[in-house]
């Protein structure tokens, strides 16, 4: 009896470890779920987080294409208005130099109007010579 007493005492031992070990069993079980659902609700959020970051990423590069178009239409209309400037200097070069001329023309025109009014004014004292002269 001694030795079904022991066995039975061993299988009761037994049957303790093994409904501990359920026991354990279903708790690990329930940490496992428990575990997955957290590290699932994570991933979720991390794709969101990722996609969102993606979508900021997007509307950044747009931004910069968008400014980089404004900086060579800048560049564009700096260059233009650097043409303007050294055309409208050109331009102002010519005007004076133009008006030095018309000045230099208009000088002349009065020398000649001058030398035609003398020459005209020997003229008629010529004339008026000639006519005394006839005259006596």
């Amino acid at each position: 009896m001694d030795e079904n007493h022991h066995m039975q005492r061993d299988l009761d031992r037994y049957i303790s470890d093994n409904s501990s070990l359920k026991s354990q069993l279903n708790d690990f079980k329930a940490q496992h779920e428990s575990v997955r659902a957290d590290l699932h609700k994570l991933l979720v959020d991390k794709e969101s987080e990722i996609d969102r970051l993606l979508n900021d990423i997007t509307s950044r590069e747009a931004e910069t294409q968008r400014l980089q178009t404004r900086c060579r239409d800048s560049d564009t209309v700096r260059s233009q208005l650097l043409q303007v400037r050294d055309l409208n200097e050109r331009l102002e070069a010519e005007r004076r130099e133009w008006r030095a001329k018309v000045s230099a023309f208009e000088q002349r025109v009065q020398e000649l109007s001058e030398l035609m009014n003398l020459e005209l004014q020997k003229g008629f004292e010529s004339e008026k010579e000639k006519q005394q002269m006839r005259i006596d």
